[in-house]
């Protein structure tokens, strides 16, 4: 700002209005005029639940819902790792998915995302990378794997369904230390998150070892290490 010139036009954009963007509006723009857009996500077309279920039984109800409800689907996860780990763990049980997160090259990005939006991908791992900035009209699903950590979080990442006058449905899995988040995303986003029973569903056990990190998947490559059955059972 110090090198602008000091008669000039200045125009802030933002998703939300944080308090750095109304701090930097209030000391170097003279009389601003807000202008705020519509929001194209209808409220009464987005139905919001949550399960409260174990860490270990998630990737459980992840499969089974995802398996019982076709639709147009993203995943999000609060670290690039847990994003691929997921998303291999998934294409292991015969869920086709994609990852994408910041440590992926912009090519990559790109890539993944246009075949999302081809619809030739139909399930997207994400970290929060995905839930800004993105024109996305066709998801029928958003499933918050990990809670997110704020309510802004939470709003942009339920943003991506339930977009011009389509219904879409957002579901969270809250486990042991999630309970505080999920309370203050409700009081300060102003939602109602519908609790709900878990279903009766088959407990899988035979995925990629978590207690490692693992590198992301890419075609040509082969499996990622630990995908063999016997090897897994025996590791146990």
């Amino acid at each position: 700002l110090g090198a602008c010139p000091k008669q000039r036009q200045t125009l802030l954009f933002s998703a939300t209005l944080s308090k750095e963007i109304t701090y930097l509006a209030q000391k170097y723009m003279k009389n601003p005029v807000s202008i705020t857009g519509e929001s194209q996500i209808n409220p009464e077309k987005l139905y919001q639940v949550y399960y409260d279920v174990p860490q270990e039984m998630k990737f459980s109800l992840l499969v089974h819902l995802l398996k019982k409800a076709k639709g147009i689907v993203m995943i999000f996860c609060n670290t690039r790792r847990n994003v691929d780990r997921l998303a291999m763990n998934l294409r292991y049980y015969q869920v086709p998915a994609k990852a994408i997160h910041a440590g992926l090259t912009q090519e990559q990005r790109n890539e993944t995302m246009h075949s999302f939006q081809k619809q030739e991908t139909r399930v997207l791992v994400c970290s929060d990378v995905a839930a800004r900035g993105l024109d996305l009209a066709h998801v029928t699903h958003i499933y918050n794997y990990d809670v997110p950590k704020s309510s802004i979080e939470y709003l942009h990442r339920i943003g991506r369904t339930a977009r011009a006058g389509k219904s879409g449905t957002a579901i969270s899995f809250v486990s042991e230390g999630d309970h505080g988040e999920i309370r203050l995303i409700s009081r300060e986003g102003g939602v109602e998150i519908e609790k709900v029973r878990l279903p009766k569903l088959e407990i899988l056990s035979n995925t990629v070892d978590t207690r490692t990190e693992v590198k992301p998947y890419r075609r040509g490559h082969g499996k990622p290490r630990g995908h063999n059955r016997r090897r897994l059972k025996n590791r146990r």
